[in-house]
Formats: structure tokens, C-alpha cells, sequence
């Protein structure tokens, strides 16, 4: 199951949410992982 589908259930939404700013790694969220892992220099 994609990470985008369990937020909604856990927020009980049913329109799309983007999971990266609701969920951390290791305490860091995922949307600064990602950005890390993806910067354009």
C-alpha cells in the first residue's frame, strides 16, 4: 500500500494528501529526506 493511501486512512480523507511533510524517518520528515536524496545542484 502507498504511503499517500495510508495517511488518508489515518486522517480519514478521502481526497489526496501528500505524505512527505506528515511522516518522519529516524526524526527527520520525509519531505527533507527527499530533498536531500533528490537536490538539483
Amino acid at each position: 500500500m502507498y504511503l499517500s493511501a495510508v495517511t488518508r486512512m489515518i486522517l480519514g480523507t478521502d481526497y489526496y494528501v501528500s505524505p512527505l511533510q506528515l511522516w518522519t524517518y529516524n526524526g527527520s520528515p520525509l519531505n527533507e529526506i527527499y530533498e536531500q536524496t533528490y537536490a538539483i545542484n
